[in-house]
């Protein structure tokens, strides 16, 4: 039909007075401070936005894993879990069977227990008594020794014999003490005297409970140790003759350090005697100087026996030794040479029944 121009103008300003109406309205409603805050939201969105976008690239990877053990646990659990359902369902049909005899059963122990209780009511109750009787008695004891009544109760209550075990205790301590400072060293080797034209062993035991003193035992095995003169009558000549002897010789020595020179006095070889020795290149040599035998007792000895020589350990526990022995006598002077092992051996001190462990560290 004929559009009628007029309504259609009617109705277009109608519609253009409510569209000014609608756009005074917002004009209202959005005032500067709205469009500012508008304005602001719109960029905390794109920020947001972004802020999300960020923390889906860096933990992609992560949900990318968790999407595939959730995706292998699915496939796990449709793989297994019909079987874990029949299992479940057979444990609650086994239980739902058994279980009248397990309550049974219960019922059964419970019963047995009361009447185990009830035979042996007296016997319990003895027992509590002698327990009463016992507590009784230890309540005595307690209060004879707070009196001080007994050995423990004078002990308690007595200072002098305190006094008396506390001083028992400190030397005691002090033994202890003095073991476990205590080191030992063992020394074996031979010497060949170009002299005499023999071998003579040695064997020496250190204790040194400080380094700057320590006491030597030593044994000796000396193949000129000791003269036998016997006298015989032959075609009426009476003849004088002299055997010498092999023996075993002790030493008994203490020494005392200072620095690098060490001082020592004792029983050497037998004899009264004196030594001394310079220790160089950090202990791994050593010049010594020995002399006993004042009283001219040896084989073939006009004057004290006298010696000087040197160890120098080549090896962690193997030395050689060499120097002048005999120096004062010139019958049985000569050049000796040897050698031999020296270690510490940390559980002899203990004295120890069992064999002890040789330490080489």
């Amino acid at each position: 039909p004929a559009a009628d121009f007029d309504m259609l103008a009617n109705q277009l300003t109608a519609a253009a007075g409510n569209i000014g109406d609608l756009t005074e309205n917002l004009q209202e409603v959005f005032g500067e401070s709205e469009k500012v805050a508008l304005k602001e939201a719109i960029q905390n969105i794109n920020v947001l936005s972004q802020n999300f976008k960020d923390i889906s690239a860096e933990n992609r990877e992560p949900l990318r894993r968790l999407i595939a053990k959730l995706e292998e646990f699915t496939e796990v659990l449709s793989v297994k879990g019909p079987g874990v359902m029949e299992d479940m369902s057979a444990m609650a049909k086994s239980l739902g069977e058994k279980g009248p005899e397990l309550v049974d059963n219960l019922n059964k122990v419970a019963l047995e227990l009361g009447q185990i209780l009830e035979e042996n009511r007296y016997a319990f109750k003895e027992s509590m008594d002698n327990i009463n009787v016992t507590s009784k008695s230890v309540s005595t004891i307690t209060s004879n020794l707070e009196k001080g009544e007994g050995t423990i109760g004078k002990l308690m209550k007595e200072d002098e014999l305190y006094n008396s075990l506390n001083k028992v205790t400190t030397e005691a301590g002090k033994s202890v003490d003095v073991i476990s400072r205590l080191r030992t060293f063992m020394d074996f080797h031979s010497e060949y005297n170009t002299g005499e034209g023999e071998w003579k062993g040695y064997f020496d035991l250190t204790l040194a409970p400080d380094r700057d003193k320590y006491y030597i035992l030593g044994v000796t095995s000396d193949p000129r140790g000791s003269v036998e003169t016997t006298t015989k009558t032959i075609n009426g000549m009476t003849v004088i003759e002299d055997e010498i002897k092999d023996r075993i010789e002790f030493s008994a020595q203490f020494a005392r350090r200072f620095d690098d020179i060490a001082l020592r006095v004792g029983l050497m070889e037998n004899t009264f005697g004196l030594g001394a020795d310079y220790f160089f290149s950090e202990e791994r040599g050593r010049v010594k100087l020995d002399v006993w035998d004042f009283s001219d007792k040896e084989a073939g000895a006009d004057n004290a026996h006298a010696r000087l020589g040197f160890d120098y350990t080549i090896f962690k526990h193997i030395f050689l030794s060499a120097g002048i022995d005999n120096i004062l006598n010139s019958d049985r002077r000569g050049v000796y040479v040897g050698g031999g092992v020296k270690f510490e051996d940390k559980d002899f001190k203990y004295l120890m029944g069992s064999t002890p462990n040789i330490s080489f560290k």
